[in-house]
Protein backbone atom coordinates (compact mmCIF):
# COMPACT_ATOMS: atom_id res chain seq x y z
CA UNK A 1 0.00 0.00 0.00
CA UNK A 2 1.40 3.22 -1.42
CA UNK A 3 1.95 6.16 1.58
CA UNK A 4 -0.25 8.44 -0.17
CA UNK A 5 -3.34 5.78 0.22
CA UNK A 6 -2.55 5.13 3.65
CA UNK A 7 -2.53 8.90 4.19
CA UNK A 8 -6.44 9.43 2.33
CA UNK A 9 -7.70 6.07 4.71
CA UNK A 10 -6.40 7.47 7.82
CA UNK A 11 -7.39 10.95 6.87
CA UNK A 12 -11.08 9.31 6.06
CA UNK A 13 -10.96 7.44 9.56
CA UNK A 14 -9.79 10.32 11.28
CA UNK A 15 -12.79 12.70 9.91
CA UNK A 16 -15.27 9.88 11.30
CA UNK A 17 -13.83 9.57 14.13
CA UNK A 18 -14.02 13.52 14.92
CA UNK A 19 -17.42 14.21 13.41
CA UNK A 20 -18.99 11.17 15.14
CA UNK A 21 -21.73 12.04 17.63
CA UNK A 22 -21.74 15.69 16.37
CA UNK A 23 -23.68 18.39 18.77
CA UNK A 24 -23.55 22.12 19.30
CA UNK A 25 -21.32 21.82 22.03
CA UNK A 26 -17.42 23.66 21.91
CA UNK A 27 -15.43 20.38 21.68
CA UNK A 28 -17.40 19.08 19.16
CA UNK A 29 -17.57 22.03 16.86
CA UNK A 30 -13.60 22.01 17.05
CA UNK A 31 -13.57 18.54 16.26
CA UNK A 32 -15.29 18.94 13.27
CA UNK A 33 -13.15 22.55 11.97
CA UNK A 34 -10.29 20.29 12.46
CA UNK A 35 -12.60 17.52 10.31
CA UNK A 36 -13.08 19.96 7.74
CA UNK A 37 -9.36 21.08 7.23
CA UNK A 38 -8.23 17.61 6.73
CA UNK A 39 -10.86 17.18 3.86
CA UNK A 40 -9.76 20.13 2.30
CA UNK A 41 -6.36 19.15 2.43
CA UNK A 42 -7.53 15.63 0.75
CA UNK A 43 -9.59 17.49 -1.85
CA UNK A 44 -7.75 20.87 -2.67
CA UNK A 45 -4.23 20.45 -2.17
CA UNK A 46 -3.10 20.30 -6.10
CA UNK A 47 -5.19 23.39 -6.46
CA UNK A 48 -4.29 25.49 -2.98
CA UNK A 49 -0.48 24.74 -3.84
CA UNK A 50 -0.81 27.13 -6.75
CA UNK A 51 -1.49 30.06 -4.85
CA UNK A 52 1.14 32.31 -4.42
CA UNK A 53 1.25 32.42 -0.70
CA UNK A 54 0.84 28.59 0.07
CA UNK A 55 3.57 27.40 -2.38
CA UNK A 56 5.25 26.27 0.68
CA UNK A 57 2.89 23.07 0.24
CA UNK A 58 4.91 22.15 -2.27
CA UNK A 59 7.84 21.55 -0.08
CA UNK A 60 5.36 18.71 2.33
CA UNK A 61 6.03 15.24 1.60
CA UNK A 62 3.01 12.22 1.92
CA UNK A 63 5.00 11.65 5.28
CA UNK A 64 5.14 15.32 6.09
CA UNK A 65 1.38 15.14 6.52
CA UNK A 66 0.57 12.04 8.26
CA UNK A 67 2.60 13.07 10.97
CA UNK A 68 0.82 16.33 11.42
CA UNK A 69 -2.79 14.00 11.13
CA UNK A 70 -1.00 11.84 13.69
CA UNK A 71 -0.28 14.74 16.09
CA UNK A 72 -3.86 15.68 15.68
CA UNK A 73 -5.48 12.78 16.57
CA UNK A 74 -3.59 12.31 19.51
CA UNK A 75 -4.11 15.78 20.62
CA UNK A 76 -7.96 15.56 19.85
CA UNK A 77 -7.97 12.43 21.97
CA UNK A 78 -6.18 14.01 24.78
CA UNK A 79 -8.80 16.78 25.17
CA UNK A 80 -11.54 14.54 24.46
CA UNK A 81 -9.99 12.60 27.59
CA UNK A 82 -9.55 16.26 29.63
CA UNK A 83 -12.97 17.09 28.95
CA UNK A 84 -14.23 13.35 30.25
CA UNK A 85 -12.52 14.19 33.50
CA UNK A 86 -14.82 16.95 34.83
CA UNK A 87 -17.90 16.49 32.68
CA UNK A 88 -20.54 19.33 32.95
CA UNK A 89 -23.95 18.63 33.41
CA UNK A 90 -26.17 17.97 30.41
CA UNK A 91 -28.07 20.97 29.52
CA UNK A 92 -31.66 21.21 29.91
CA UNK A 93 -34.08 23.40 27.62
CA UNK A 94 -35.32 26.00 30.27
CA UNK A 95 -39.06 28.26 29.47
CA UNK A 96 -38.08 31.45 27.85
CA UNK A 97 -40.14 34.77 27.27
CA UNK A 98 -40.56 35.56 23.63
CA UNK A 99 -40.93 39.39 25.04
CA UNK A 100 -37.50 39.05 26.98
CA UNK A 101 -35.88 36.94 24.14
CA UNK A 102 -37.43 39.80 21.40
CA UNK A 103 -35.81 42.52 23.21
CA UNK A 104 -32.65 40.88 23.59
CA UNK A 105 -32.24 40.06 20.51
CA UNK A 106 -32.74 43.48 19.59
CA UNK A 107 -30.56 44.80 21.81
CA UNK A 108 -27.61 42.77 20.83
CA UNK A 109 -28.26 43.78 17.33
CA UNK A 110 -28.44 47.55 18.01
CA UNK A 111 -25.60 47.37 20.12
CA UNK A 112 -23.35 45.61 17.12
CA UNK A 113 -24.56 48.40 14.88
CA UNK A 114 -23.31 50.80 17.13
CA UNK A 115 -20.17 48.93 17.58
CA UNK A 116 -19.58 48.84 13.76
CA UNK A 117 -20.19 52.42 13.50
CA UNK A 118 -17.89 53.42 15.70
CA UNK A 119 -15.43 51.46 14.36
CA UNK A 120 -15.80 52.67 11.13
CA UNK A 121 -15.89 56.51 12.59
CA UNK A 122 -12.54 54.84 14.85
CA UNK A 123 -10.89 54.49 10.84
CA UNK A 124 -12.22 57.44 9.08
CA UNK A 125 -14.31 55.66 6.16
CA UNK A 126 -17.90 56.19 8.11
CA UNK A 127 -18.98 58.15 5.48
CA UNK A 128 -16.40 56.47 2.67
CA UNK A 129 -18.20 53.06 1.69
CA UNK A 130 -15.39 51.93 -0.91
CA UNK A 131 -13.39 52.57 1.70
CA UNK A 132 -15.31 50.81 4.44
CA UNK A 133 -15.46 47.66 2.53
CA UNK A 134 -11.31 47.11 1.78
CA UNK A 135 -10.79 48.66 5.18
CA UNK A 136 -7.98 46.50 6.93
CA UNK A 137 -7.49 46.02 10.48
CA UNK A 138 -4.33 48.30 11.46
CA UNK A 139 -6.77 50.95 10.15
CA UNK A 140 -8.93 50.68 13.18
CA UNK A 141 -6.26 52.49 15.71
CA UNK A 142 -6.88 49.96 18.29
CA UNK A 143 -11.06 49.64 17.59
CA UNK A 144 -10.62 46.34 16.41
CA UNK A 145 -12.62 45.25 19.64
CA UNK A 146 -15.44 46.72 18.87
CA UNK A 147 -15.65 45.07 15.39
CA UNK A 148 -15.20 41.52 17.26
CA UNK A 149 -18.05 42.55 19.73
CA UNK A 150 -20.44 43.64 16.74
CA UNK A 151 -19.40 40.18 14.65
CA UNK A 152 -19.80 38.31 17.54
CA UNK A 153 -23.53 39.94 18.99
CA UNK A 154 -25.14 40.29 15.29
CA UNK A 155 -25.62 36.90 14.68
CA UNK A 156 -26.41 35.99 18.08
CA UNK A 157 -29.18 38.80 18.51
CA UNK A 158 -30.42 38.24 15.23
CA UNK A 159 -31.05 34.40 16.11
CA UNK A 160 -32.54 35.30 19.29
CA UNK A 161 -34.96 37.96 17.11
CA UNK A 162 -35.96 35.42 14.74
CA UNK A 163 -36.69 32.68 17.00
CA UNK A 164 -39.12 35.04 19.04
CA UNK A 165 -41.52 35.26 16.43
CA UNK A 166 -43.95 33.09 14.72
CA UNK A 167 -42.44 33.65 10.98
CA UNK A 168 -38.83 33.00 11.08
CA UNK A 169 -37.57 34.74 8.88
CA UNK A 170 -33.75 33.00 8.51
CA UNK A 171 -33.15 34.73 4.74
CA UNK A 172 -33.53 38.29 6.26
CA UNK A 173 -31.24 37.45 9.27
CA UNK A 174 -28.92 35.49 6.49
CA UNK A 175 -28.87 38.74 4.30
CA UNK A 176 -28.02 41.15 7.41
CA UNK A 177 -25.03 39.01 7.58
CA UNK A 178 -23.71 38.97 5.15
CA UNK A 179 -23.99 42.96 4.73
CA UNK A 180 -22.36 43.83 8.24
CA UNK A 181 -19.59 41.41 7.09
CA UNK A 182 -18.71 43.00 4.02
CA UNK A 183 -17.68 46.10 6.04
CA UNK A 184 -15.66 43.66 8.17
CA UNK A 185 -11.71 43.99 8.36
CA UNK A 186 -11.78 40.57 8.17
CA UNK A 187 -12.45 39.08 4.82
CA UNK A 188 -13.67 35.56 6.32
CA UNK A 189 -16.10 37.42 8.77
CA UNK A 190 -19.33 36.81 6.68
CA UNK A 191 -18.55 32.83 6.81
CA UNK A 192 -17.25 32.89 10.69
CA UNK A 193 -20.60 35.34 11.72
CA UNK A 194 -23.58 32.96 9.08
CA UNK A 195 -21.54 30.03 11.35
CA UNK A 196 -22.00 31.11 14.75
CA UNK A 197 -25.67 32.38 13.58
CA UNK A 198 -26.57 28.45 13.01
CA UNK A 199 -24.90 28.11 16.38
CA UNK A 200 -27.27 30.15 18.35
CA UNK A 201 -30.07 28.32 16.66
CA UNK A 202 -28.60 24.89 17.30
CA UNK A 203 -28.58 25.89 21.16
CA UNK A 204 -32.76 25.41 20.86
CA UNK A 205 -32.79 22.17 18.26
CA UNK A 206 -32.38 20.94 15.42
CA UNK A 207 -35.68 21.90 13.69
CA UNK A 208 -34.17 25.45 13.43
CA UNK A 209 -30.94 24.53 11.96
CA UNK A 210 -33.12 22.68 9.45
CA UNK A 211 -35.13 25.54 8.87
CA UNK A 212 -32.24 27.71 8.36
CA UNK A 213 -29.93 25.71 5.98
CA UNK A 214 -32.85 24.04 3.69
CA UNK A 215 -34.80 26.10 1.39
CA UNK A 216 -34.56 29.48 -0.83
CA UNK A 217 -33.29 31.63 2.04
CA UNK A 218 -30.12 28.92 2.34
CA UNK A 219 -29.84 28.61 -1.53
CA UNK A 220 -29.57 32.56 -1.97
CA UNK A 221 -27.42 32.93 0.83
CA UNK A 222 -24.58 30.35 -0.73
CA UNK A 223 -24.98 32.45 -3.74
CA UNK A 224 -24.43 35.71 -2.11
CA UNK A 225 -21.59 34.62 -0.68
CA UNK A 226 -19.87 32.78 -3.46
CA UNK A 227 -20.51 36.51 -5.12
CA UNK A 228 -19.93 38.67 -2.55
CA UNK A 229 -17.03 36.98 -0.36
CA UNK A 230 -14.66 37.00 -3.50
CA UNK A 231 -15.44 40.81 -4.35
CA UNK A 232 -14.68 40.97 -0.11
CA UNK A 233 -11.53 38.84 -0.41
CA UNK A 234 -10.16 41.16 -3.51
CA UNK A 235 -10.79 44.67 -2.24
CA UNK A 236 -9.26 43.30 1.62
CA UNK A 237 -6.08 42.19 -0.33
CA UNK A 238 -5.87 45.07 -3.38
CA UNK A 239 -8.26 47.49 -2.87
CA UNK A 240 -9.53 46.70 -6.71
CA UNK A 241 -12.28 44.13 -8.07
CA UNK A 242 -11.93 42.26 -10.76
CA UNK A 243 -14.94 39.89 -12.35
CA UNK A 244 -12.45 38.22 -14.78
CA UNK A 245 -13.78 34.59 -13.75
CA UNK A 246 -10.51 32.79 -12.88
CA UNK A 247 -9.47 35.71 -11.01
CA UNK A 248 -12.91 35.64 -9.19
CA UNK A 249 -12.43 31.90 -8.95
CA UNK A 250 -9.16 32.04 -7.70
CA UNK A 251 -10.26 34.72 -4.74
CA UNK A 252 -13.12 32.64 -3.42
CA UNK A 253 -10.23 29.93 -2.98
CA UNK A 254 -8.47 32.39 -1.23
CA UNK A 255 -11.65 33.64 0.44
CA UNK A 256 -12.01 30.29 2.16
CA UNK A 257 -8.78 28.79 1.95
CA UNK A 258 -8.26 27.93 5.46
CA UNK A 259 -11.42 26.61 6.52
CA UNK A 260 -12.52 25.01 3.94
CA UNK A 261 -9.89 23.84 1.66
CA UNK A 262 -7.63 22.48 4.27
CA UNK A 263 -4.80 26.00 4.12
CA UNK A 264 -4.78 25.58 7.79
CA UNK A 265 -4.10 21.81 8.69
CA UNK A 266 -1.38 22.50 5.41
CA UNK A 267 0.08 25.39 7.73
CA UNK A 268 0.39 22.89 10.61
CA UNK A 269 1.76 20.23 8.83
CA UNK A 270 4.58 22.29 7.25
CA UNK A 271 5.30 23.91 11.31
CA UNK A 272 5.88 20.85 12.25
CA UNK A 273 7.99 19.55 9.68
CA UNK A 274 9.93 22.67 10.39
CA UNK A 275 10.62 22.00 13.66
CA UNK A 276 11.38 18.43 13.22
CA UNK A 277 13.66 19.27 10.66
CA UNK A 278 15.36 22.45 13.15
CA UNK A 279 14.86 24.59 10.59
CA UNK A 280 12.64 26.77 13.02
CA UNK A 281 13.11 26.91 16.72
CA UNK A 282 10.34 26.76 19.21
CA UNK A 283 8.95 29.79 20.41
CA UNK A 284 8.66 28.99 23.69
CA UNK A 285 5.32 30.11 24.79
CA UNK A 286 5.67 33.62 22.89
CA UNK A 287 2.44 32.61 20.97
CA UNK A 288 0.27 31.35 23.49
CA UNK A 289 1.26 33.56 26.48
CA UNK A 290 -0.18 36.99 24.27
CA UNK A 291 -3.63 35.98 25.86
CA UNK A 292 -2.22 37.74 28.97
CA UNK A 293 -1.51 41.15 26.71
CA UNK A 294 -3.22 40.41 23.63
CA UNK A 295 -6.60 42.34 24.90
CA UNK A 296 -4.89 45.87 24.97
CA UNK A 297 -5.87 47.86 22.69
CA UNK A 298 -3.56 49.21 20.34
CA UNK A 299 -4.68 52.96 21.11
CA UNK A 300 -3.12 52.25 25.04
CA UNK A 301 -0.39 50.75 23.65
CA UNK A 302 0.86 51.43 20.75
CA UNK A 303 4.10 49.54 20.57
CA UNK A 304 2.31 46.34 21.63
CA UNK A 305 3.85 42.92 19.85
CA UNK A 306 2.19 42.08 16.51
CA UNK A 307 -0.23 39.23 16.69
CA UNK A 308 1.48 36.01 16.89
CA UNK A 309 -0.78 34.34 14.08
CA UNK A 310 1.29 37.44 11.74
CA UNK A 311 4.28 36.58 13.55
CA UNK A 312 4.30 32.61 11.75
CA UNK A 313 4.25 34.03 8.58
CA UNK A 314 7.55 35.39 9.07
CA UNK A 315 9.04 32.34 12.07
CA UNK A 316 8.40 29.60 9.30
CA UNK A 317 9.61 31.60 6.07
CA UNK A 318 5.96 30.39 4.84
CA UNK A 319 6.66 32.10 1.34
CA UNK A 320 8.61 34.39 -0.61
CA UNK A 321 5.88 36.33 -1.48
CA UNK A 322 5.71 39.78 0.86
CA UNK A 323 1.94 39.02 1.35
CA UNK A 324 1.90 40.21 4.89
CA UNK A 325 -1.01 37.88 5.89
CA UNK A 326 -1.84 36.18 9.27
CA UNK A 327 -1.31 32.41 9.68
CA UNK A 328 -3.59 29.95 11.56
CA UNK A 329 -2.26 26.63 12.44
CA UNK A 330 -5.24 24.95 14.82
CA UNK A 331 -4.89 25.70 18.46
CA UNK A 332 -2.96 21.82 18.56
CA UNK A 333 -0.35 23.40 16.17
CA UNK A 334 0.05 26.96 18.53
CA UNK A 335 0.94 24.40 21.38
CA UNK A 336 3.32 22.61 18.71
CA UNK A 337 4.55 25.93 17.81
CA UNK A 338 5.49 26.90 21.38
CA UNK A 339 6.54 23.67 23.38
CA UNK A 340 7.24 20.80 20.64
CA UNK A 341 5.67 17.91 20.55
CA UNK A 342 5.20 16.62 24.14
CA UNK A 343 4.20 20.26 25.18
CA UNK A 344 1.47 19.77 22.57
CA UNK A 345 -0.02 17.04 23.97
CA UNK A 346 0.01 17.78 27.79
CA UNK A 347 -1.51 21.46 26.43
CA UNK A 348 -4.23 19.66 24.60
CA UNK A 349 -5.25 17.83 28.19
CA UNK A 350 -5.49 21.03 29.43
CA UNK A 351 -7.51 22.15 26.77
CA UNK A 352 -9.65 19.40 27.52
CA UNK A 353 -10.27 20.24 30.99
CA UNK A 354 -10.59 24.49 30.24
CA UNK A 355 -13.70 23.63 27.64
CA UNK A 356 -15.44 20.93 30.22
CA UNK A 357 -15.39 24.26 32.98
CA UNK A 358 -16.13 26.53 29.85
CA UNK A 359 -19.18 24.55 29.59
CA UNK A 360 -20.17 24.72 33.16
CA UNK A 361 -20.57 28.50 32.88
CA UNK A 362 -24.47 28.22 31.11
CA UNK A 363 -25.99 25.95 33.42
CA UNK A 364 -25.68 28.62 36.26
CA UNK A 365 -28.19 30.82 34.98
CA UNK A 366 -30.64 28.31 33.81
CA UNK A 367 -32.94 28.20 36.99
CA UNK A 368 -32.69 32.06 37.71
CA UNK A 369 -32.50 33.43 33.90
CA UNK A 370 -32.76 31.03 31.10
CA UNK A 371 -32.25 33.61 28.10
CA UNK A 372 -28.92 34.67 30.08
CA UNK A 373 -27.66 30.77 29.95
CA UNK A 374 -28.95 30.57 26.18
CA UNK A 375 -26.83 34.09 25.41
CA UNK A 376 -23.71 32.92 27.15
CA UNK A 377 -23.68 29.52 25.25
CA UNK A 378 -23.72 31.12 22.09
CA UNK A 379 -21.13 33.42 23.31
CA UNK A 380 -18.93 30.49 24.33
CA UNK A 381 -20.16 28.26 20.92
CA UNK A 382 -18.92 31.86 18.96
CA UNK A 383 -14.94 31.40 20.08
CA UNK A 384 -15.13 27.98 18.30
CA UNK A 385 -13.61 29.37 15.33
CA UNK A 386 -10.88 31.09 17.02
CA UNK A 387 -10.12 27.96 18.62
CA UNK A 388 -9.84 26.02 15.63
CA UNK A 389 -7.71 28.07 13.92
CA UNK A 390 -5.90 30.91 15.37
CA UNK A 391 -5.54 29.39 19.29
CA UNK A 392 -6.61 30.87 22.61
CA UNK A 393 -5.08 34.10 22.46
CA UNK A 394 -7.90 35.85 20.36
CA UNK A 395 -10.64 33.75 22.30
CA UNK A 396 -9.34 35.59 25.53
CA UNK A 397 -9.63 39.02 23.90
CA UNK A 398 -13.02 38.04 22.33
CA UNK A 399 -14.57 36.94 25.78
CA UNK A 400 -13.03 39.55 27.70
CA UNK A 401 -14.76 42.00 25.27
CA UNK A 402 -17.65 40.76 24.77
CA UNK A 403 -18.88 39.05 27.87
CA UNK A 404 -18.74 42.72 29.50
CA UNK A 405 -21.04 43.96 26.60
CA UNK A 406 -23.16 40.70 26.85
CA UNK A 407 -24.60 41.36 30.06
CA UNK A 408 -24.77 44.83 30.11
CA UNK A 409 -27.39 44.12 27.11
CA UNK A 410 -28.77 41.40 28.92
CA UNK A 411 -29.65 44.14 31.69
CA UNK A 412 -31.12 46.72 29.25
CA UNK A 413 -33.44 43.64 27.84
CA UNK A 414 -34.72 42.58 31.11
CA UNK A 415 -35.13 45.95 32.43
CA UNK A 416 -37.56 46.50 28.90
CA UNK A 417 -39.43 43.56 29.44
CA UNK A 418 -42.42 42.48 31.36
CA UNK A 419 -42.89 39.50 33.59
CA UNK A 420 -44.63 36.62 31.60
CA UNK A 421 -46.59 33.21 31.72
CA UNK A 422 -45.24 30.31 29.96
CA UNK A 423 -46.36 27.63 27.37
CA UNK A 424 -45.02 25.52 25.21
CA UNK A 425 -43.98 26.32 21.43
CA UNK A 426 -42.36 25.37 18.36
CA UNK A 427 -40.73 22.10 19.59
CA UNK A 428 -39.16 23.84 22.33
CA UNK A 429 -40.05 24.72 25.73
CA UNK A 430 -40.56 29.20 24.91
CA UNK A 431 -42.56 31.14 26.92
CA UNK A 432 -45.05 33.66 26.08
CA UNK A 433 -46.31 36.88 27.28
CA UNK A 434 -49.28 36.93 29.45
CA UNK A 435 -52.08 38.66 27.45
Amino acid sequence: MSSELAYYLMGCGSCIYLLYDFSFELRKLIKAFIASQIIGDMIFAPWLSELPVYRFMTKLETSDRFYALLVVLACVALMDAGFALIRPPRRSVPLVSTLYLRRTGGTFVLIALLCKLTSLAAAGVLFHPLEALSLQPEALVGASFLDVIGSTLLPMGLAFWVLSSDKRRHGIALCCVVLFGMFSPWKGDIVRMAACYIFALGLWGWQFVREAIIGRHALLFCVGVMLFLPIKTQLRSDAAVSLDPPAFATYLVMGTSGRATGGIFQTFAEAARSIRDHSSHLMGGRYNLQAAYLWVPRMLWPDKPRVAAEQVYDYLDLSEESYGTSFAVTVFGTFYLDFGLWGCLLCSFALGLMLSLAERWPARYERTDPIKSYAVAALILSVAFNLGEAGIPPVVSQLLACTVVLFAGLKIAKWASVPTASSHYGGVEIAKEAL
